[in-house]
């Protein structure tokens, strides 16, 4: 954080908590920088609420980005939502709060931007509470690699450990995404925030494993077209896309070579190998707690699969024995 503070100079930074910020001040107060160092969940949810701040990337992971973003939401600023978890947790009150405090919310989960690229502007402008059905559009396909273990025998799961979980094939990304990644339990958060950004019911939303993540999300059409957004495994295009929208900027992203992209394949996701991919599916449609539960139950096992504290299966095992009471 010095280095960033030295490098962009900013007005404010905050940091996780109040140790942190001090060490952070002094540091900084060292080298003559002026930085305003903030701490915790007031710190970020002042910046993200500060009247000069017109854009917020809601990058936080977890549970701990949702008091910042929804402050951001009723500041009526442009979200640039990374954090799925703010939608997992409270669904039908953080797309109510987008409409009523005029803000403007912009899918950055590399699927949902490209299922937002896939859809006409009567939806892009009114997420949340658009009509698939007036647009026109019969199905969302939201895609999935299938992770890391996806041709592995289901027997040899129980063994896997964290470095194997967070070695993802196609994306680089931290180890918590990397871990629900492995289990689809991300899909399954996705599926979550998918059917909350695009107002889908359970017919207009499907989930299709494609190895290759070159497709990264596609919708069909009444008139049996079907759009699909593709592109390179690389972030840089969603957030490019969502902090230029309506514009496009050059993301540093080569162009796909269709002569040596390969094979594309589809396939159903495979419940016994997934099951918390199903676990979330089912929550989805059993009512507010039990997504929120959901995602609380899987911070607790990630966090203990990672520390070594728990193996691969036992793990998903968790995720189904804490929620499964509230699915039903």
């Amino acid at each position: 954080m010095v280095q960033l503070c030295r490098q962009w100079q900013p007005e404010y930074a905050v940091m996780a908590d109040d140790a942190a910020a001090l060490a952070l001040r002094n540091e900084l107060a060292s080298i003559g920088l002026k930085t305003r160092v903030l701490s915790g969940d007031e710190g970020m949810c002042f910046i993200a609420s500060a009247p000069e701040v017109d854009m917020v990337m809601a990058a936080i992971v977890g549970a701990a980005g949702l008091l910042s973003t929804m402050a951001a939401v009723q500041a009526g600023k442009r979200v640039l939502l990374a954090n799925k978890e703010a939608l997992v947790m409270s669904g039908q009150l953080f797309v109510d709060a987008v409409k009523q405090y005029g803000a403007e919310l912009m899918p950055v989960d590399s699927e949902h931007n490209a299922i937002f690229q896939c859809l006409p502007e009567s939806v892009q402008t009114n997420l949340g509470h658009c009509s698939l059905t007036d647009a026109g559009v019969e199905r969302i396909l939201l895609t999935g690699s299938g992770g890391p273990f996806r041709y592995s025998a289901i027997e040899e799961l129980a063994s896997v450990t964290p470095e194997q979980a967070i070695a993802h094939p196609n994306w680089s990304m931290g180890p918590k995404i990397s871990v629900d990644s492995a289990t689809m339990m991300n899909k399954g958060l996705e599926y979550v925030e998918a059917r909350w950004l695009f107002n889908t019911n359970r017919e207009q939303l499907k989930v299709v494993v494609h190895p290759q993540s070159v497709i990264h999300s596609m919708v069909q059409y009444k008139d049996g077209s079907t759009l699909a957004q593709m592109g390179e495994p690389d972030m840089c295009t969603p957030i490019a896309l969502t902090l230029s929208y309506p514009e496009r900027v050059q993301a540093g992203v080569k162009a796909l070579d269709f002569t040596q992209v390969g094979e594309l394949t589809f396939m159903q996701p495979d419940f016994s190998r997934y099951p918390c991919l199903e676990l979330a599916i089912e929550a989805c449609y059993s009512g507010q707690h039990a997504t929120t539960a959901l995602n609380a139950a899987n911070e607790i096992a990630v966090e203990a699969f990672l520390s070594s504290d728990s193996i691969y299966r036992y793990r998903q095992g968790k995720c189904s024995g804490n929620e499964q009471g509230l699915c039903n």
